[in-house]
């Protein structure tokens, strides 16, 4: 996806030498919150340098970037990656009107110079782009090309095989996409804090909580360090290879989400030990 993929864009530079940049909660719709990647997982409230990822809770997609230059802070742009739900490209341009609203500025769609009045002709003509984008890209994971395509979210990859792609090519609209981007994802569930080194990695995972896990093929190959953490924050001593995890949980608990990843049901301190006593290393 990464070869084609399709981005749009709105820039918005201010007239006003004196402009300090423009903070993300004036540019944000009701219901809408933040959050970057750190420690290896996005984290809401966070925020990077120069960035900020924004998603509106009713539908989780694909996140919006809002993206400044510390060097002038004149600029302020938008980033919405394709295929979306409409209601986040719905959100894309009203944010872009909010945004063209703060200053005398200078206003450009896809580096092209762009009228905000004519804002809600280019969202129907991007939907229309958006469906057929959506409907090649699916047609191509149909075609076993790619078999498994990535996607990215706003808390994770998510990845489309033939069950997903059948859904979302046969729609005359991009609502299968919506939901599928909204129902496997959820603030609340476990995605895993990355540790360790790259030739070392470890993950952590919190008791207590639905933990989101590569599928059992994508475990094997990851050859990770899975450890615990407890409710308090403290961690479970000892820890189990990326290998052995999934074997050793009740089949019950586990459920499918997506062509590259499961869930597993909140797991007790008790059935962490448990399994570390049967299949991990203490110690560690």
């Amino acid at each position: 996806m990464d070869a084609d993929k399709k981005t749009v864009t709105v820039s918005v530079y201010r007239r006003s030498f004196f402009a300090r940049r423009i903070p993300p909660e004036k540019i944000l719709l009701d219901g809408m919150k933040t959050g970057w990647i750190k420690d290896g997982y996005f984290q809401i409230g966070e925020c990077g340098e120069e960035a900020v990822t924004a998603f509106h809770t009713e539908h989780i997609g694909r996140g919006i970037r809002i993206s400044w230059k510390n060097d002038d802070a004149r600029f302020t742009e938008l980033r919405l990656e394709l295929p979306a739900p409409e209601e986040e490209i719905d959100d894309f341009f009203l944010m872009s009107a909010r945004l063209a609203k703060q200053d005398i500025c200078e206003v450009y769609f896809n580096e092209q110079p762009f009228v905000p009045k004519t804002y809600y002709d280019r969202r129907t003509s991007l939907k229309t782009e958006n469906l057929r984008y959506l409907h090649q890209i699916m047609n191509g994971v149909l075609n076993g090309e790619p078999e498994v395509l990535p996607v990215s979210g706003v808390f994770r990859w998510l990845y489309a095989g033939m069950d997903e792609a059948e859904k979302m090519w046969a729609g005359t609209d991009v609502s299968s996409l919506r939901s599928w981007l909204h129902n496997t994802q959820d603030p609340a569930w476990c995605y895993g804090r990355s540790s360790g080194t790259d030739t070392d990695p470890i993950r952590f995972f919190e008791i207590g909580k639905t933990l989101v896990l590569p599928n059992e093929d994508q475990m094997k190959k990851t050859n990770l360090e899975i450890r615990f953490l407890d409710p308090a924050g403290g961690e479970v001593p000892g820890s189990i290879s990326s290998a052995a995890l999934i074997p050793a949980l009740s089949p019950e608990k586990i459920h499918y989400l997506d062509a590259g990843c499961i869930t597993a049901d909140p797991l007790s301190e008790a059935e962490v030990r448990k399994i570390l006593d049967a299949e991990g290393t203490h110690g560690s």
